[in-house]
């Protein structure tokens, strides 16, 4: 695995988030120390602190990408792109090309202290590109793009790789901070997949339960929770609005466990 672009907040200061949970077992591990408790306590006190950190990073993790999704804009395409076809025909197709997607979110995600990063693996069949959705109190979340390497004939073998990993880096960047582009993005489809694209793609049967289960631990209101993503219903709440419904939820439910702490 090989990083490649990272994209962050440019020598802003971003103050760290510690709950105040984490700071009291800091604290009493501090205490066991000058007093001498045994090494057993004291390793489960490490466990608990490590524990409370990890729910922390966490919990600041989905507020900052909820957070990130309230302010930034609507990503537009920006590129044309004419594809010359082996019998010699042409088709073309409108895009946000990388610079386009990365300039629209570098805004919000540094004013939220997310960064990303992309990670990929080339064989000679496929490619996996890996995007890294990082927040400044360490957790992470990524997504992952993966397709079969098809020789077109018509560009070097080493051309169709370049534009597989492009293309593998634009979705998963998509995918993992939740968002779509303003037109539709047909890159990297044929004619015929692009005719198949007009039927919207919903959530899976897994990951309504998901929702439904967010919903019920965050106390969300289904109706209003609906209105708010514009879907008449979970089964029919487009696959391309499936993180940012989850992590509005995951937010939600953050909040409430943090009012029943006090």
């Amino acid at each position: 695995m090989s990083g490649e672009i990272v994209v962050g907040p440019r020598g802003q200061t971003l103050p760290a988030t510690r709950t105040d949970v984490d700071a009291e077992v800091g604290g009493l591990l501090r205490l066991a120390l000058e007093q001498g408790v045994g090494v057993e306590a004291i390793e489960r006190l490490v466990a608990l602190h490590e524990r409370m950190a990890d729910r922390g990073a966490r919990m600041a993790f989905v507020e900052a990408l909820a957070a990130f999704h309230a302010v930034v804009p609507e990503i537009t395409t920006n590129r044309v792109a004419k594809i010359k076809t082996k019998a010699g025909g042409e088709w073309g197709y409108r895009f946000a090309d990388i610079a386009q997607i990365t300039r629209t979110v570098r805004p919000a995600l540094s004013a939220n202290g997310l960064s990303f990063a992309f990670d990929s693996e080339t064989t000679d069949r496929a490619i996996e590109v890996t995007c890294r959705l990082r927040h400044i109190d360490g957790h992470e979340e990524t997504a992952t793009f993966s397709a079969p390497v098809e020789i077109s004939g018509i560009t070097s073998k080493a051309q169709d790789h370049a534009k597989l990993v492009t293309y593998g880096k634009r979705q998963s960047l998509l995918q993992v901070l939740g968002m779509g582009i303003a037109m539709e993005d047909n890159d990297g489809a044929g004619p015929a997949r692009r005719q198949e694209s007009a039927a919207p793609a919903y959530i899976t049967a897994a990951q309504r339960q998901e929702l439904d289960d967010l919903i019920q631990d965050s106390g969300a209101d289904l109706v209003a929770f609906l209105q708010y993503v514009g879907a008449p219903s979970l089964k029919l709440l487009p696959a391309a609005d499936f993180v940012r419904a989850r992590t509005l939820l995951a937010a939600k439910k953050a909040q409430r466990e943090k009012e029943e702490e006090s």
